[in-house]
Formats: C-alpha cells, structure tokens, sequence
C-alpha cells in the first residue's frame, strides 16, 4: 500500500452555516495504482488533495 487515509473529517465555517467538505471519508491507493478524485464543484476534491 502505497497512501492510507481513515475517517479524514474537514468541516468549515461559513457564517453561522458548517460545511462537511469531508465526513468519514477513506481512501486506499495501491503501489502502481492510477487515482482520479472526480466529482461536481463543491463537493471536497480540492479538500482531499
């Protein structure tokens, strides 16, 4: 195994508002392993890196 994360948790503040970017969120990257983190604007790819 090359990367291991467990439950990674970021929670922002805006206002009076809390953002979950990331609840409980694992990810596994294997030794000659290729990743692409995809999804739509907002919902924590740029968090996760």
């Amino acid at each position: 195994m090359l990367l291991e994360l467990n439950q990674i948790t970021k929670t922002y503040q805006r206002g009076v508002e809390q953002v979950n970017a990331l609840r409980g969120t694992d990810l596994t990257v294997e030794k000659n392993e290729y990743v692409a983190i995809m999804g739509p604007s907002g919902s924590g790819k740029s968090t996760l890196m």
